[in-house]
């Protein structure tokens, strides 16, 4: 039995994580919140706590036997500003750090963004590719990233950095509603090339990327990427426009060269008007719907990754009152195969030991 805690447990990915492991076998399941939800997911046990508040931490993590911690919460862009994203994701991420050390937790994931790239990239996007982050959000990830390499090398920690696209699903309170907004009004351009591809990931092939990496005994740091699948930006918006409004209407089209100047005049404004809150559109966003933003997936296809959820899905997540059911042991039969693999060669070497 693994005791897992998620961070970040009421957030559009903890959600779909939690959901996720709740449907699988060999779990007992914790979720770390500021306020119990009003809607638990069942057989999750939520615990309070503050990335902030060292001692919630241990408090937390004490007397349950934790051996995993995945790490999800944060501060995100919208509405917060520069300082805290260190505060938070940096420094947060330190004391989430020294508590799992102080409380014999033996594994830790942490959830970045594929945003740690920068905007000139070879594509696909490898994980040995140069990072060179833009906004403080990324910055602050790519920080709490050098953290965790540097601290769980040093103290043993067996640690997965796993770096998403454009997470995207039920209770997505960022990427998806500003996209709706501005597809009703018809005003959400095409920027660049109409068939470059854009990355999408789902909480639940997050959540299979994290079961799958969760079999490694060694004592390392891995990086991986973990995508859903490509898809044009032109497709992308007119799945959007017939889901939301019945018809395809779009019209706008604007060059990258133009859309890229224009993020950049708007940091350029906004550091001298509020120079301490990132923009609401920079080169990093610019780049990642402008421009291809694709990832090379195939050092998690190593350990059996295969992603199962497509943008209908994550469509009909967003819109529909039941939540996705999440992927049932039929459609993971080679990842159940592998799990219970992996299970049965723990055991033997507990045996063993």
């Amino acid at each position: 039995m693994k005791r897992i805690l998620v961070t970040g447990a009421t957030g559009c990915t903890g959600l779909g994580v939690l959901r996720y492991f709740s449907c699988r076998n060999g779990y007992e399941l914790y979720g770390l919140v500021r306020k119990i939800p009003a809607q638990p997911i069942d057989g999750v046990t939520y615990v309070t706590g503050d990335f902030t508040d060292y001692s919630s931490l241990l408090e937390a993590l004490k007397g349950k036997d934790i051996d995993t911690v995945l790490h999800i919460g944060g501060a995100i862009r919208q509405k917060t500003k520069n300082k805290d994203f260190y505060r938070v994701n940096v420094d947060g991420t330190n004391n989430l750090l020294k508590a799992c050390k102080n409380s014999k937790v033996k594994k830790f994931l942490f959830v970045s963004t594929t945003s740690v790239y920068g905007t000139k990239l070879e594509i696909p996007v490898k994980e040995n590719h140069k990072t060179k982050s833009i906004g403080h959000y990324s910055k602050s990830k790519l920080a709490a990233e050098f953290l965790v390499q540097i601290f769980c090398e040093e103290n043993g920690l067996n640690a997965v950095i796993l770096r998403p696209p454009i997470i995207s699903g039920r209770e997505d309170r960022h990427f998806y509603p500003i996209v709706k907004n501005l597809i009703k009004r018809n005003i959400f351009p095409i920027l660049g090339k109409a068939e470059h591809l854009i990355a999408f990931v789902h909480p639940y092939d997050i959540a299979q990327a994290v079961e799958l990496t969760l079999m490694e005994r060694t004592v390392k740091v891995e990086t991986y990427n973990v995508v859903s699948f490509n898809i044009t930006i032109k497709e992308f918006i007119r799945k959007l426009e017939k889901n939301l409004i019945g018809k395809n209407r779009f019209k706008i089209h604007i060059p990258y060269f133009i859309a890229y100047l224009g993020a950049f005049l708007i940091e350029l404004i906004g550091f001298v008007i509020f120079p301490r809150r990132e923009p609401f559109f920079n080169r990093e966003y610019a780049a990642m719907i402008g421009k291809d933003w694709i990832f090379e997936t195939s050092k998690l296809g190593a350990l059996g990754y295969k992603p199962v959820i497509t943008l209908e899905q994550i469509i009909d997540d967003i819109m529909k009152e039941e939540a996705l059911i999440p992927p049932l042991a039929e459609d993971l039969r080679e990842l159940e195969e592998v799990v219970e693999r992996y299970r049965t060669k723990e055991l033997q070497v507990i045996r063993e030991e």
